[in-house]
């Protein structure tokens, strides 16, 4: 049975038993944070260590066909994806679709009563994104794609706010169906939508890996495959030592501001439908 490799630094070990360095890599780990730095102070992905250890045990990858592996990584991931991003789109507007359902009026909302209960929503949902940003980022595609490869996966991704919208608007008319005295359509509609939302939650934190290091549906041949393939990227895999350089970089991408712009500007024109006089 192929044993996993754990990521720590490789030693040679010399006749009397005690280890030494081993002088290809000359590398050290830096404190007790796990992260490995060259020879010349150069912060190193773990990637690179997995594949220095995976040659170390005599890992061989020649003869994978990454066209089957994308497959095989495609079935694993791009589902999980997509019903992850439905789920968040029909998370953000099912409170709209409460509004036409009637909460405001049988809440007695008055003025900006509603408006204020959105934005506090929106609040949470935004320090939300913080720890969960990693999953629904371009950035989590580069650790299984390169670029020419992440942009259709990304894009079916993405398809499933398109799927949310149709689904939403469904789900909004059925509950508005149901006649309860002391449990409304839309009350329902949010315990149910929680569930589903729930579960998946669960499924993604158990299935989805952190890395393709951690992947238990690849082998450490193919493991060892997919980041040499994915090393065109340029942008490594797991990096543990925060560089304020690279926040100021990302601070100062013009396409980082641009997506927000839009952002900010398609949100409006999204949500404006709800408004009533």
């Amino acid at each position: 049975m192929e044993q996993p490799i754990k990521s720590e630094v490789i030693a040679d070990t010399k006749a009397d038993g005690s280890s030494q360095d081993n002088s290809s890599l000359n590398a050290q780990v830096a404190g007790d944070k796990g992260v490995t730095v060259g020879p010349h102070g150069q912060t190193l992905d773990q990637a690179y260590w997995y594949i220095q250890e995976a040659g170390h045990h005599g890992v061989e990858n020649t003869n994978i066909n990454m066209q089957a592996l994308r497959r095989k990584i495609d079935w694993c991931i791009v589902p999980i994806m997509f019903c992850c991003y439905t789920m968040q789109f029909i998370d953000k507007v099912s409170l709209n679709y409460a509004a036409v359902m009637g909460m405001p009026k049988e809440l007695k909302l008055k003025g900006n009563e509603f408006t204020n209960a959105a934005t506090w929503f929106f609040i949470a949902y935004l320090i939300a994104e913080v720890p969960n940003g990693r999953a629904q980022s371009p950035i989590f595609s580069s650790q299984w794609y390169t670029k020419s490869e992440a942009a259709p996966r990304f894009s079916i991704w993405y398809a499933g706010l398109g799927l949310g919208q149709i689904i939403g608007g469904i789900v909004s008319y059925a509950f508005q169906q149901v006649k309860h005295p002391s449990f409304s359509g839309w009350k329902i509609m949010f315990v149910v939508l929680g569930l589903v939302t729930v579960v998946i939650g669960f499924v993604t934190f158990f299935v989805l890996p952190d890395s393709p290091m951690t992947a238990r549906f690849l082998s450490e041949a193919e493991k060892v495959a997919l980041l040499k393939h994915v090393s065109a990227n340029q942008t490594g895999i797991t990096q543990k030592r925060y560089r304020p350089k690279q926040a100021l970089e990302v601070l100062l991408d013009i396409q980082l501001w641009l997506m927000t712009l839009v952002t900010i500007l398609v949100c409006p024109i999204k949500d404006a439908w709800h408004i009533r006089d």
